[in-house]
């Protein structure tokens, strides 16, 4: 009985597993400049006719949260990150 049990929890496993990562978005990433971007589209449905610009002054937004969800919902987003990423004494103030 064991065995059986075994073997269908783990067949749920890899099912599941197969259906969340089919439904990631494929990001291009692009070079502008000095900043880097990733341009994330819908898999299926129209061509969408609103996008969403995201990023932030020092943090990693490549692959937020938004950029991965807003695609699944039908929009474009384009995510980058400044060329002070991970630079936080940008946002410091120093007293002499």
């Amino acid at each position: 009985m064991k065995p059986i049990y075994y073997f269908v929890v783990l067949a749920a496993a890899v099912a599941i597993a197969a259906n969340v990562s089919l439904a990631q978005s494929h990001p291009e990433y692009i070079a502008l400049g000095r900043i880097s971007a990733a341009l994330y589209k819908p898999d299926k449905g129209p061509a969408p006719h609103v996008a969403f610009v995201i990023g932030h002054r020092t943090a990693n937004y490549l692959n937020h949260i938004a950029c991965r969800e807003l695609p699944s919902r039908g929009f474009l987003a384009l995510c980058f990150n400044t060329r002070f990423q991970n630079n936080d004494h940008q946002g410091c103030l120093v007293w002499p």
